[in-house]
């Protein structure tokens, strides 16, 4: 039998989002249906398969809501998940948590937790940069501690969120992640912690998602298996366990990354430093996407590293919007849509791309900023100059 995974990815492949990013939706959808109730037991601590998904991309360009409901969608299906709201403060997701507080069966011993997976269309109709006992609460809660959280409130008295978990599936676009990510946050703390999927552009351009695929009861069939599946997958309880195996590759691959780490900058070592805990996370949820649970061998390590690896490209790209001006901005968007669409006359580029958003003023010191980068430049008579990639000799 194929992975869930790949039987995911290959169910949501008739839409425009990239298919690296569907598989990441994969992960976060199994890891709603395992919880809290599954985990890798370490000396002090615990690793569990919650993830904070944040894809980013351009308004209407990958679909990016539509992605995140395409797991959500199928996670719904299985019995005693709970979900948060789609748009919710700080202190209402605390009530929310605390609500959703049950007692399962781990062998003999009962265990009780708090886990939520909320998806959001807007990741900005929750997260509040200025708001820094929110940050503290995500960072902490990520890590999922076996701990009981109380908070007060104003009118309800105590909330206590019993071993809290949350898994986050959330899109943004670069511009708010410009607005909202200081160059402080890169790096360490909260920002250390999501994955980030940036695309800038579709797969391929679909018009009727519907029509790009068999007309048949092979969707349905397909959802209804996948479904039954993530089903089974959420009864799973108990810690994962290594083969030895997979300890020696582990240990070799953390030693290997800790001299990396040592010749890094601060901004630039705050993923690494999580890396080892982004590595067992993926490889649980893989584990039990091929119905291995609980055992985790060398080749869930190795995929998990691979598409761990594949990340580093799309933070990257992601960070590098923080701190940008609006004039900044405006020029990593010239170039995108010259490189996109191909060169064109500059009276277009404004009237078709930049005259809502901007004045001609703006626009034109975007411009200017731009072709001082040597990226692009004009060429053609002053009434009708033409934008183009900058040739390189």
């Amino acid at each position: 039998m194929a992975s869930w995974l790949d039987d995911f990815v290959q169910h949501t492949s008739y839409g425009e989002t990239p298919e690296k990013i569907m598989w990441w939706i994969g992960v976060a959808t199994i890891a709603g249906a395992l919880q809290r109730k599954v985990w890798i037991e370490e000396d002090g601590f615990q690793w569990t398969p919650n993830f904070y998904l944040l894809i980013v991309g351009r308004p209407g360009t990958i679909r990016k809501s539509t992605s995140i409901g395409r797991g959500l969608q199928i996670l719904k299906r299985v019995p005693d998940i709970n979900f948060g709201p789609q748009i919710v403060t700080w202190q209402q997701l605390i009530t929310h948590m605390a609500n959703a507080k049950r007692t399962v069966q781990i062998g003999c011993t009962p265990f009780e937790m708090s886990s939520v997976t909320i998806g959001l269309s807007e990741f900005g109709s929750l997260f509040d940069p200025s708001n820094r006992e929110l940050i503290d609460n995500l960072t902490d809660i990520w890590d999922s501690k076996l701990e009981t959280v109380r908070k007060e409130t104003k009118t309800m008295g105590d909330d206590e969120i019993v071993n809290p978990w949350l898994n986050i599936l959330a899109c943004t676009t670069p511009d708010w992640i410009a607005a909202n990510f200081s160059s402080s946050m890169v790096g360490t703390g909260f920002a250390s912690r999501p994955v980030f999927l940036y695309a800038d552009r579709p797969l391929i351009d679909i018009a009727y998602p519907s029509r790009n695929r068999t007309i048949d009861n092979s969707k349905t069939r397909m959802e209804d298996n996948l479904a039954a599946r993530l089903t089974e997958m959420s009864h799973y309880c108990g810690a994962y366990q290594l083969t030895e195996a997979a300890y020696a590759w582990g240990d070799d691959w953390y030693k290997r990354m800790r001299v990396i780490q040592r010749t890094l900058n601060d901004t630039q070592a705050g993923f690494s430093e999580r890396k080892q805990t982004h590595l067992h996370k993926t490889a649980m949820v893989i584990s039990a996407s091929k119905g291995k649970f609980p055992i985790i061998d060398v080749e869930e390590l190795i995929e998990a590293d691979y598409r761990i690896q594949q990340l580093e490209e799309d933070t990257k790209k992601i960070f590098g919007f923080i701190g940008q001006t609006k004039t900044s901005t405006t020029s990593r968007e010239i170039i995108e849509t010259i490189i996109r669409a191909g060169k064109m006359p500059k009276s277009r580029l404004y009237r078709e791309y930049f005259f809502r958003t901007m004045s001609f003023k703006e626009f034109e010191e975007s411009l200017a900023s731009t072709v001082a980068t040597g990226a692009i430049e004009l060429v053609g008579s002053f009434e009708n100059l033409i934008v183009q990639l900058k040739e390189r000799g």
